[in-house]
């Protein structure tokens, strides 16, 4: 089996080469998904690539994927020179941005903008259910479905002090998001608004659509849901994980 890191460090040296061909082309399109992770940005990808002149590929700048990379701005560079798609975009966690590439964010979406590109903001309203939706993805090991699942009737006890330190985390990084967005142009999509109910996901795919220029398509979610919209349902301490909301006055509840 290659050793994952030589892997990382491969798919960064084959962007450089994409990047510096002769003729190398660059979408007429280009944008990135924001998100604080467990907010639907992989909906929010799932809706967009159905569309023919559409592509939203993944987490091009985790730490799972490449290295802290040499120059983040050739390697999406070739990247997208990869594609072939008139409208390319890929999703970004702020900690892939600030942790893994140690970029300040601000500058890196300030020369985006500059240079043409389009922001979409996906980020959820209850913090409570986002680390919520982090823990028990985490303890179930799968971040997302596209079956029906065969755990369905799971329920999960989670550690009070570690939901704790994650909603402190989560906190953090939508304060940081607030901040940068302020300034920003962008379009937003708000989970529990715009992709909590199926019913909203067309809406939503064609506003998106048309921010990006392109004509509107059908859509239908190919993501299966997993968790009810009362997560405590899901949770064997639920009760325990109220308590453990004190102090956290803004973050909603479940």
């Amino acid at each position: 089996m290659a050793d994952p890191r030589l892997k990382r460090l491969a798919r960064e040296a084959h962007a450089y080469l994409w990047a510096i061909r002769p003729g190398a082309a660059s979408p007429a399109t280009r944008f990135v998904v924001l998100t604080p992770g467990r907010a639907g940005s992989q909906l929010v990808a799932d809706l967009l690539n159905q569309h023919s002149r559409v592509l939203c590929l993944g987490e091009l700048l985790s730490h799972m994927w490449v290295p802290t990379l040499r120059s983040a701005h050739i390697y999406l560079r070739g990247r997208m020179a990869m594609s072939g798609q008139p409208v390319w975009g890929f999703r970004l966690k702020w900690l892939h941005l600030i942790e893994h590439q140690r970029l300040d964010a601000a500058g890196f979406l300030h020369e985006r903008v500059q240079s043409g590109w389009r922001l979409i903001w996906a980020r959820r309203r209850n913090l409570a259910h986002q680390a919520l939706s982090y823990l028990i993805a985490e303890q179930r090991r799968r971040w997302y479905d596209r079956e029906p699942v065969t755990d369905a009737e799971r329920r999960f006890t989670i550690d009070p002090a570690r939901f704790r330190r994650t909603l402190a985390r989560q906190a953090r990084w939508r304060d940081k998001a607030n901040a940068i967005m302020k300034h920003l142009p962008h379009e937003e999509v708000v989970y529990e608004d715009d992709l909590l109910l199926e019913a909203r996901h067309q809406a939503t795919a064609d506003r998106l659509f048309a921010y990006l220029g392109v004509a509107p398509v059908a859509v239908k979610a190919r993501l299966v849901k997993t968790a009810p919209a009362e997560l405590s349902a899901l949770i064997a301490n639920a009760d325990e994980l109220r308590e453990a909301l004190g102090g956290f006055d803004d973050v909603a509840t479940f």
